[in-house]
């Protein structure tokens, strides 16, 4: 009902729609650094909140009842990792929009090439990630000049191919 309701009046107002529709694509293009000012605490504190959280994250990896037996409280954990994800997550996507598969690529690559420690995964991702959004960003612009593709769109051009190579993987496996 809420989303009829809310494409019913992005037809009604024209120029609402197209800012909306390219919100949905994902963009960093025209963002100045005065947006990243509001949501520089919810960073910073996500931030510090999950370097707290690392070790923890390390020890969910042997499984809920060996973190019961180390004497912390998994679902604890689990909640305030989730609240740093959903932080982080709603933060970048109220500055930049949806930019779909930088979430699915990132992850899968660090692990590749720091294994699954999250002391070096977690930087490792942030690295990664900054560098995948440039390299998208930047083909985004010289895909078809002079006009900009959104750099969702770019992400979704370089992660499809990875989406069904880990598909593929994953049935291979089976």
């Amino acid at each position: 009902m809420f989303v009829s309701f809310s494409q019913g009046l992005l037809v009604v107002d024209q120029q609402s729609f197209e800012s909306v529709l390219y919100w949905l694509a994902g963009s960093v293009a025209g963002r100045d650094l005065d947006l990243v000012l509001p949501l520089l605490p919810l960073f910073g504190g996500a931030i510090v909140l999950s370097a707290l959280l690392i070790r923890h994250a390390n020890a969910l990896l042997l499984g809920d009842d060996m973190v019961t037996s180390l004497g912390m409280r998994a679902g604890s954990i689990k909640l305030l990792l989730g609240l740093v994800v959903i932080v982080l997550a709603g933060s970048s996507v109220a500055l930049a929009g949806m930019i779909g598969f930088v979430g699915l690529i990132v992850p899968h690559m660090a692990r590749r090439l720091f294994g699954i420690d999250h002391r070096l995964m977690l930087p490792g991702c942030s690295v990664l990630g900054a560098c995948l959004l440039l390299l998208a960003d930047t083909a985004s612009r010289f895909l078809i000049p002079p006009q900009e593709v959104p750099v969702g769109v770019m992400t979704a051009l370089i992660g499809t191919p990875f989406f069904i190579y880990l598909a593929r993987r994953n049935m291979a496996r089976q």
